[in-house]
């Protein structure tokens, strides 16, 4: 993921839609729900069928893949199934003549590649490189429009219908941290930024969601090789914690708390950040009321 910036926040999910605690079911419907703090709530469902065509009853299933590959073809989802052939897997409940999913879009697909305007698409594999004036920022988004927010807090509550193994229904919560980049120009002399949570990517095959965090800043190129990098976390409005610099195996080690200069083992929560068991969060939904 080498986007400077989005202009917002994308959530993708990807995976398979279960049939609840194991069984064979032949449809179900898949549902994804954010809830913010503020007390607004986002929710999109895809309606799930086993393999069948035109009116013939779906086959059972006990897992189906969430691919576009299991959606209707079109315009926006070039890789689906031709009706002609084959019933999809994937329905919009809304409109089941358009393509259904949770998934990334590719760069390669109009609804993308429109955004790039008269710049090839080879402008982006050289390294540096240069973005035209006026370039649309929302190229970058891989999430489809309806799974873009304008940002994500930390403290949101997810929930997941027909996306566990076993469970007919969970919940978690994101992690209520805060992500810090000290920038070490030159020995003595170094800058704070705070980074921006803008992409949740969960994955329900593997149970595991990632929430990416990311901070642009202009540099000059050709002094690249002299910065350091120092990424920070803290947890509400404790102080930010750095990886210890002055110890070679920091990275595997303890972590030094800026503003006491004790120490705390926070290793387990560093690589939380980056992988969020579903297990260790989970709650039935009659649990969360």
């Amino acid at each position: 993921d080498l986007a400077p910036v989005l202009p917002g926040v994308e959530v993708l999910l990807r995976g398979s839609a279960y049939a609840p605690e194991g069984r064979h079911v032949s449809t179900l419907t898949a549902a994804l729900k954010i809830g913010w703090s503020a007390g607004h709530t986002w929710q999109k469902a895809v309606h799930v069928l086993g393999d069948h065509w035109g009116s013939h009853t779906p086959q059972p299933f006990r897992a189906m893949p969430l691919f576009g590959e299991r959606a209707i073809r079109g315009l926006h989802n070039p890789v689906g199934v031709d009706p002609s052939i084959k019933s999809p897997n994937l329905l919009d409940p809304q409109n089941p003549s358009m393509p259904a999913g949770f998934g990334a879009i590719s760069p390669a697909w109009v609804q993308r590649r429109t955004l790039l305007g008269p710049a090839p698409p080879s402008l982006l594999e050289a390294e540096p490189y240069t973005l035209p004036h006026g370039f649309d920022f929302r190229y970058f988004f891989a999430a489809p429009a309806d799974q873009r927010f304008p940002s994500l807090d930390g403290d949101e509550w997810v929930q997941m219908d027909g996306l566990h193994p076993v469970l007919p229904s969970l919940q978690f919560r994101l992690p209520c941290v805060r992500m810090a980049l000290r920038v070490h120009t030159r020995p003595g002399e170094s800058a704070e930024h705070w980074m921006v949570a803008d992409r949740l990517v969960i994955d329900t095959d593997k149970q595991v969601g990632t929430l990416t965090y990311r901070r642009g800043l202009p540099i000059d190129w050709t002094q690249a090789s002299a910065i350091r990098l120092a990424v920070g976390l803290s947890r509400g409005n404790a102080a930010v914690v750095y990886p210890n610099t002055d110890d070679p195996h920091a990275e595997c080690g303890r972590y030094r708390v800026q503003s006491t200069g004790r120490t705390a083992d926070v290793t387990k929560d560093m690589a939380r950040l980056g992988e969020l068991p579903f297990e260790e969060l989970v709650k039935h939904k009659r649990q969360a009321r």
